[in-house]
Formats: C-alpha cells, structure tokens, sequence
C-alpha cells in the first residue's frame, strides 16, 4: 500500500492499484485525514518496506527480481527455540489447522473433539461448580472440557478477591501470584493441554467484572507477567504453557483479556470467538509458533460503566492491606492528619458504593471519582496484539537485534476483528529531572505504589489547591512511608496537599516539574486505538483477514492517544498479508486514521 501524494513512482503505482481494483465495491483508499473513514479492499501482494511515509531510500522493490528476493523468507523453514517445526512454513505449503494440532498435541489423533467423555482417560470436565471455587489451574497434560455456560464471579463473600482459605489450598510459592486478585479463571501452567469450550460461553458477571479490573479469562502461564515485570510482586518462579489448542466457543466478557500470554510456544486458537473485552481478545507477548484461525473478535455491546480510576483505587487498598504500615500511621491532608486507618476506610466506603450501584443496577454519581462519562473505555483499546517478550506498555519498538525473543513464527487466518471503540483519555503525568524512565512498569512519572499515575488534575481545585480524594489520598500515604519501589510522589506533592493553600502551578514551576505526554491512568504510553497490532515481530503471515470499524472518540490534542489504526506494524521484519478487507477507521480529530500503519523501522512488509 502506498501514499497518494509524492514522487511520480508512488503517482505511478497508486494508479496501477485503483486501476486493477476499479471494479470492486470500496476500491482503493479514500482520502485520510484526522477524522476519515477508510476503506480498503487487497486482493494483490506489494512488497514495501520501512514506514508508510517513503523516502527516496525507501528501497521499495523496483522490478521482479527486487520482489524475488523479499519473497524468499516465507519460502524457508525456520526452527527456533530447539522446535523441530515452523508452523509459517507448515501452513503455507498447505497444512490444516488438524494436522498442526496434531503434530503438536502428543495424543491429538486419539481424540474427537467432537465427542468427548470424561470416562475417557485425560478427560477432565469442567461446570459451573468447578469456577465458583475459584481459578481452575491446570497442572497436567489433558483434555479440558466445559459441560456448560460458565459465569465466573468467586469470592463474593470477600468482594471478589481470593480468600485465605482458598490461597491456603495453593503451594506457598504460587500464591504471590494472585497478588492484585484472581487474574485468570483459567490458569494454565502446564503443557500439552487442549481446552474445549465445546460451543459454551466462558465470562465474568458484572460485578466481577468491577470488582476483578486486571483480569483474562485464559492465562497461559502461572503469572500473568516473566520474571520482575508488573505492578506488583508476582513470585518468582513462572510456568509458561507450551502446546497448547483452545477451540470451539465463545469468551465474553472480560475486564482485559480473552487470552493472554508470556513465551508461551506451540499454540493454536481455532473456532473462537471474542466478545466484550476491555483490553484485547487475544495479546501473546514473546510467543512462538502461534496459529490463531477463524477467530471472530467483536466487540460491539460492551458498556462500561465505571472510570479506570476505580481499578487503581482497588489495587491501591489491595496493597495498602497487605503492607506493614501501622494502622495510626499518618499523612497530612488539608491540615488535618489523616491515618492509615481512615486512609483504608475511605477507599473501601467508596470502592463498596460502585459495587452496590451495580448490583442495584443503579447510575453512579455523576459528581464521583469513579463516573465514566459515555459508558466507552477510557484508554486505548485493541483487538488482538503480538508483542515481543516483556510488557507491552511503553512506547514503539524498533527492530530488535536478534529472533531470540519469541513473537515470531506466527499465522492469522480466517480472522475478523469488528468494534474496537473507546474514548482515549490522555491523563497528565508530572515528572522532574530526577524521575527517570527506566522501562520499568510505571516509571518516568509521579505515581502510586502500582505504577498509577497521581492525576493532580483530579486532585486540584479551581484554584489550583488540592482537592482530597480517597485515590489520591492513598498514594501521598504510599509515598510517604515508601510502601514500595514503585511509589514516586516527591515531598514537594506531598507539601502541597498537606498546605490545601498553595497554587498546583506555583509548585510545578517553583520545582521544575514538567508534564508527560500520551500517558493513561496508569502510566501507560498510549498508542491509539488498534484492530492488529504487531511490534517486534519475526515471520508473521495473515490470510483473510477482516478489520471494521476501530473508532476512537479521544479528545486528546496530541496524536496518539487519538489516533486509530486497522493494522500497526512497529519494528517487525517479515510479513506476508494477503486477502484483507480494512473498513471504517476512524479518529479523534486531533489524531490520524490508517488502514494499515507502520512505526519505527519495519522490514520486508508484504501487503
């Protein structure tokens, strides 16, 4: 795909392709702007390379031999990480999704996933009953089957957290996992494991949903972040699931994720689909050989009523909880002193009233912290993301030194992506020159003790003094008594709140403070609004693939917490896209909108 404008080569080529596709219902692209709907129909492959925005050192292949010698990636087998096999190159010489079941899967040709019994050995049936325990973790080898709908909302007798009684039933050193509450519903740590859905719908309730913010039905690994990465202390020992097959039914709702994954390799996802997710359907992060087929991620009916604050405030309490500060001890608000124990309470009277708003089916004050104007995330949303190994929460990636990182060896075929809304709320980040960004989750900012960001826009007045909060409140406490390496809120922060008489601005300038851009609520880079999102990836192959209408509603006026992208390449070499259909991407007016977009350095890019 090729701009419009520029030299009489792209002139050239652009024509060509709205020549050949003159004939087709949506041809071409239409004109983009910060608030376009673009349509674009391929039938056709043209290599490109680098970013959308050529150069004259593009290297954009001339004649046919240029173009021979980019094709020849995907006409090599590539084994990595020790694996005898290249699921790119299995598919394209013609494997079924069957056959790579079965060669990945030791006893796959013994089973009918049509017909499974639990009398059967390896058989193991899941209901109802099995969830409302808790996680189900997977710890051997087998096939799990659901026998009915699941709705997954434990511990409501602990507001949706996991008990000491059920922490105790677990080994001691898994329990760190569960840290900020029940991350998963399905835990799996072990490998050669198939989860049969068996055409049932897996989802959290409401109310779990609120209660439980970071979240993923399907973890594919026995923590939800590798070793030293997260926003709090997950243990240190992590399982990663390899040979893996889930098919056959439908994830609904889900606070963050369908599926979600770390080095995860050998795995296949087929005949899904995706509903109501309020991060991603699917995001793997340094995985290898990864199938993702007929997969439908839709994401059209999900309201959600509460702020991303509230999902900070429950993090906060969580931690605050667990931690050794004393009960009397203390941090100044306004002149007054107020303890650690009222600290607790405040946030828990305030967390307990979105809960019974949304038990009562009530609407939640308007004039409240947590109140979500409009009912769409107030982040950046996605539709499936492949990422390398590590956190996908900084800014783009360029091309990595080496394919040792995973991500790599990865088909998407027969897949839709439909409905990726939100409204991306751009929140801002104070830092000094002593705050340094150190890839770390949550640094390079003034933030709370889980990498949330201390929004003093929320926190000041219309005179710039501060304004209490029970959020707030918390992280100046956290501060304080340095509840954890995570927690940055200089003593000047701290000063002003205590003084409730002194300008925010006066305090920014007297202190050299200066705002970061493009962060969300918990630090975040945000990069807009994406069905497809690839970084750092290596050998990557997409077939029939359909992307509509990724909408975003930011107000922002910097350009990417506003922007929207069908498809977004960021420093990924080898990729062969063929057969797609990219339909109404639309921005915010402040951001751009791109069929297909390309950040950093990319490579070998065939669309």
């Amino acid at each position: 795909m090729y701009r419009t404008g520029g030299s009489n080569r792209f002139r050239n080529k652009r024509a060509y392709i709205n020549r050949i596709d003159a004939n087709k219902k949506n041809a071409g692209m239409k004109k983009q702007s910060n608030s376009s709907i673009i349509g674009v129909t391929r039938n056709h492959w043209f290599p490109i390379k680098s970013r959308w925005n050529h150069d004259s050192d593009d290297n954009c292949p001339r004649d046919v031999a240029a173009a021979k010698k980019i094709e020849k990636w995907w006409k090599k087998v590539m084994l990595l990480f020790g694996l005898p096999y290249d699921y790119v190159y299995l598919y394209l010489i013609g494997y079924s999704i069957q056959q790579l079941v079965q060669i990945t899967l030791p006893n796959a040709n013994e089973l009918s996933m049509t017909n499974l019994s639990c009398d059967l050995p390896n058989i193991h049936c899941l209901s109802q009953e099995d969830f409302d325990k808790g996680p189900v973790i997977i710890r051997e080898p087998g096939v799990y089957r659901l026998k009915s709908d699941i709705v997954f909302s434990p511990f409501q007798e602990n507001n949706g957290k996991p008990t000491e009684e059920w922490l105790n039933t677990l080994p001691e050193d898994e329990r760190k996992a569960y840290v900020l509450g029940a991350f998963a519903a399905i835990v799996i740590r072990a490998d050669n494991v198939c989860l049969d859905l068996n055409g049932k719908t897996f989802k959290q309730s409401e109310i779990h949903f609120f209660q439980q913010t970071f979240y993923s039905h399907v973890e594919m690994a026995s923590s939800p972040f590798i070793l030293g990465q997260g926003p709090a202390d997950f243990g240190k020992d992590v399982d990663e699931a390899n040979q893996v097959f889930i098919t056959n039914g439908t994830f609904g709702l889900s606070s963050h994720h369908g599926i979600h994954g770390n080095l995860c390799k050998n795995c296949i996802f087929s005949n899904l689909k995706f509903e109501n997710f309020a991060v991603a359907a699917i995001h793997l992060n340094g995985s290898h050989n990864i199938v993702v087929d007929n997969v439908v991620a839709d994401n059209k009916n999900i309201n959600i009523k509460i702020n991303s604050l509230f999902s900070q405030a429950q993090f906060i309490l969580q931690l605050l909880e667990s931690s050794n500060i004393p009960d009397n001890a203390f941090i100044t608000i306004q002149g007054i002193n107020k303890t650690m124990y009222n600290i607790k309470n405040s946030l828990k009277t305030d967390i307990q009233k979105v809960i019974d708003c949304i038990k009562n089916n009530q609407q939640y004050p308007e004039d409240k912290i947590f109140f979500n104007k409009g009912g769409k995330l107030d982040a950046n949303l996605y539709g499936m993301v492949f990422n390398t190994k590590g956190i996908a929460i900084k800014g783009f990636k360029d091309m990595r030194e080496d394919n040792k990182c995973g991500n790599s060896n990865i088909v998407i075929n027969n897949v839709t992506i439909k409905n990726i809304e939100s409204k991306g709320t751009e929140i801002k980040v104070l830092s000094d020159n002593t705050t340094t960004d150190t890839g770390a989750y949550g640094s390079g900012g003034f933030v709370g003790p889980a990498g949330d960001v201390f929004d003093y826009v929320k926190a000041s007045d219309e005179n710039g003094f501060y304004k209490s909060n029970c959020l707030s409140d918390a992280q100046l406490l956290a501060a304080k008594y340095s509840l954890n390496k995570r927690v940055n809120i200089p003593l000047p922060m701290r000063e002003w709140a205590a003084d409730g008489m002194t300008n925010i601005e006066d305090v920014i300038n007297d202190n050299e403070y200066y705002v970061l851009c493009n962060r969300d609520s918990m630090n975040h880079v945000m990069k807009g609004n994406i069905g497809l999102f690839i970084q750092q990836a290596y050998r990557v192959v997409a077939n029939n693939l359909i992307i509509e209408n990724v909408c975003n509603t930011s107000i922002s006026k910097n350009i990417d917490p506003a922007s929207s992208y069908g498809i977004l390449f960021s420093g990924t070499k080898d990729v062969l896209l063929k057969n797609y259909r990219i339909s109404y991407i639309k921005s915010g007016f402040y951001g751009i909108s791109e069929a297909i977009g390309y950040k950093k350095t990319n490579e070998n890019i065939t669309v």
